[in-house]
């Protein structure tokens, strides 16, 4: 029998190289808080936060500016919060993937 300490499978989104839309991750979040979908897996938790910050590391670089994690009614899903290089206001930062970062560059 195999030790399950062997062989883990890879647990980020930058280690499996493939990055999901934030919009996918919590699809998959949901089904599986309710019981549609096995918990098996990376933890996906810890994949949106990846996510969010590639967003924002990607966000800052384009001349985003006071950039925060915010959680929707205080206990609903994380999202990226900042102000726009052209705005004045906060508002929520893009889904940015690897293709789309590359393309603005």
């Amino acid at each position: 029998m195999r030790d399950a300490t062997e062989y883990r499978k890879p647990a980020t989104t930058s280690a499996a190289g493939y990055q999901p839309t934030l919009a996918r991750l919590y699809e998959r979040f949901d089904a599986i808080a309710k019981g549609r979908a096995p918990a098996g897996g990376p933890d996906l938790h810890q994949l949106i936060l990846e996510r969010l910050a590639s967003n924002r590391a990607f966000a800052e670089a384009e001349g985003w500016t006071a950039c925060a994690l915010e959680r929707d009614g205080g206990s609903g899903r994380l999202r990226l919060i900042g102000v726009a290089p052209s705005a004045a206001t906060r508002s929520v930062v893009p889904d940015w993937t690897a293709a789309d970062a590359a393309r603005a560059r």
